[in-house]
């Protein structure tokens, strides 16, 4: 199972629908932590949303296995 951190603000939108897209819908369950899961993909075991600044050091540190980010 793998874990996703994306960004949060602006591009969290972005990137549900992109996700939908490929058939991949976010369910948000803990709004708290902005952190939900795939209801279609028992293989992601979470999806997190993060300050988009944070997210390679997530990745670094081995929070997530896998991270999307802009090239900002």
């Amino acid at each position: 199972m793998i874990e996703i951190v994306v960004p949060d603000g602006s591009m969290q939108e972005v990137i549900t629908n992109l996700l939908a897209k490929a058939g991949l819908s976010v369910l948000i369950e803990k709004k708290r932590t902005k952190e939900g899961r795939v209801i279609e993909a028992e293989w992601i075991k979470r999806v997190a949303f993060q300050r988009p600044q944070e997210i390679p050091h997530y990745i670094k540190n081995g929070h997530f296995d896998l991270g999307i980010v802009g090239e900002d």
